[in-house]
């Protein structure tokens, strides 16, 4: 498989990442807008909206930060999305191994560290405040496991994309003595 073939493949491979990121997350702005609304027909004549929130929120436990929460995890993920965007971009122009590839690497590790350690707790403190179920914090686990494992593949492949960067860079300076 040729570099430009295996960076398409790639590019196709993360716009359909992407295309599946943005059609989890509408179902949460969904959610938003349809509590949103919920709360605004119940509107009493003699209350604005602010007090009604407020109202809301503390009858039933803060309904709106599951999907805001949600939703605070979808920055990490594009930003890593963009991330490998530009790999793949490189790889097609055959700059495969680089020191630019290896930082976009190491950077969507560290975002999928970041966005792993606010899930997990954001998930405990929703749940040591009795806003969450001890099930949800256990079925969140596996998403913490599943970031932990893109983190560590991601770091992985940065540090062997740093060493073949230097390799290559060394064997060209000697090839110029």
């Amino acid at each position: 498989m040729s570099q430009k073939t295996l960076s398409r493949w790639l590019k196709f491979i993360i716009s359909l990442v992407a295309a599946c990121t943005i059609a989890v997350y509408s179902f949460f702005v969904c959610m938003i807008i349809w509590l949103s609304l919920l709360l605004w027909d119940s509107l009493p004549a003699n209350k604005n909206f602010s007090s009604l929130f407020l109202d809301f929120l503390i009858e039933d436990k803060f309904i709106f930060i599951w999907p805001i929460l949600i939703l605070t995890t979808a920055i990490p993920i594009f930003i890593a999305l963009i991330f490998a965007w530009k790999a793949a971009t490189d790889i097609g122009k055959d700059k495969l191994y680089s020191t630019k590839n290896a930082k976009r690497l190491r950077n969507i590790a560290i975002l999928s560290a970041i966005d792993v350690t606010w899930f997990f707790a954001a998930n405990i403190v929703l749940l040591l405040f009795n806003f969450n179920h001890p099930s949800i914090v256990i079925l969140s686990f596996f998403i913490v496991l599943l970031g932990t494992v893109i983190s560590a593949v991601f770091s992985t492949l940065s540090h062997f994309t740093q060493k073949a960067a230097q390799k290559i860079q060394v064997s060209s300076t000697a090839d110029i003595i």
